[in-house]
């Protein structure tokens, strides 16, 4: 095992691989405290809370785990990244992260994040990316889609309504992006149960600068931190950025963090009808939800049934439901 447990609410590692560790956090309103893991080369691990809750996973790949914020009830959120350096909240209560794509496996991606979904890749089939069983843009039965293609390293991410930026801001999503030098905006749209966005670039740099963190002041200032050089060691020579509107311009009063909103929470389905429906949603976002609370044990007769049905849409739902709901092997336990 390359990951052993340890006291309290974190990881121990016997060897040095430098992304398989815990790279972003972020707080709800509603007291959860999520982080972010990256993957860790499908090597057994084990992150254990204050109360002896745990993940443990082999062969996944990087997480977005959840606990309290005195490190109780530790469980994981979402599946299937690579490597999930920011996370945060909007303010409608999406949670959003910025992951970075498998070797030779572009675009990197913005993603909204929801509970048991499965952004399709896995560190056991290697770390191209480009195997039949990793799935990088939801095309895979049961994984789910991001919500933009970033450039190469997407390093941190702001919700520009906690910015005093113009008006035309508000439903931008900025991304620093490491290796290609800039700060990408995302104008994001509300498409179903999530959110699409189109891209462009708010700030380009030279060769040396190399954005990561961004965040925000009360003023609605906005701070960058730069990497500033390619190498991994410490150099020394980091930098912070601060970045503003004109003073003239009409600018819109920045939002506080904890004032997102909780996101929505859907309505529970009961009927073989009413799970038809969502199963059959053209909303990968809505299908998602169908199977999932079709995978509760309440709900294994409609398995069954939709199981049989002549729909190969309502079968694979099914299928899915059923998996969700097998309870694990012993091959994916630590002992």
């Amino acid at each position: 095992r390359d990951l052993v447990r340890s006291r309290g609410l974190g990881d121990v590692y016997k060897r040095q691989y430098p992304h398989s560790c815990l790279l972003s956090i972020t707080h709800s309103v509603d007291g959860w405290l999520y982080l972010g893991r990256g993957n860790n080369g499908s090597a057994a691990y084990s992150i254990v809370g204050t109360d002896g809750s745990a993940v443990s996973g082999f062969g996944d790949g990087g997480n977005i785990s959840r606990c309290r914020f005195d490190g109780t009830s530790f469980e994981e959120f979402a599946t299937g990244f690579w490597n999930p350096f920011d996370l945060e909240f909007d303010q409608s209560g999406h949670l959003l992260a910025v992951d970075n794509d498998p070797d030779a496996r572009g675009p990197n991606r913005l993603v909204h994040v929801v509970q048991h979904g499965d952004y399709g890749y896995k560190s056991i089939y290697g770390g191209g990316g480009n195997h039949a069983y990793q799935g990088w843009d939801g095309s895979l039965p049961g994984t789910l889609p991001f919500v933009s293609g970033t450039g190469e390293a997407p390093s941190g991410l702001l919700d520009a309504r906690r910015a005093a930026l113009p008006d035309d801001y508000n439903d931008s999503i900025l991304v620093t992006v490491w290796n290609e030098h800039t700060i990408e905006r995302h104008h994001t749209q509300s498409i179903g149960g999530t959110l699409t966005a189109t891209s462009s670039v708010l700030v380009t740099g030279s060769l040396d600068f190399r954005p990561v963190a961004i965040d925000t002041d009360s003023h609605g200032n906005i701070f960058i931190t730069d990497w500033v050089k390619v190498d991994y060691p410490n150099h020394g020579k980091g930098r912070i950025w601060r970045l503003a509107s004109k003073t003239s311009s009409k600018k819109s009063k920045p939002q506080p963090y904890d004032a997102g909103k909780s996101s929505t929470k859907r309505r529970s389905l009961r009927s073989i009808s009413e799970f038809s429906v969502a199963l059959s949603s053209s909303d990968p976002f809505e299908r998602h939800a169908g199977i999932v609370m079709l995978s509760q044990r309440e709900h294994q007769s409609t398995q069954v049934q939709l199981s049989k049905t002549k729909s190969a849409t309502l079968r694979l739902g099914a299928l899915l439901a059923i998996k969700r709901s097998a309870p694990e092997t012993s091959d994916h336990q630590i002992n």
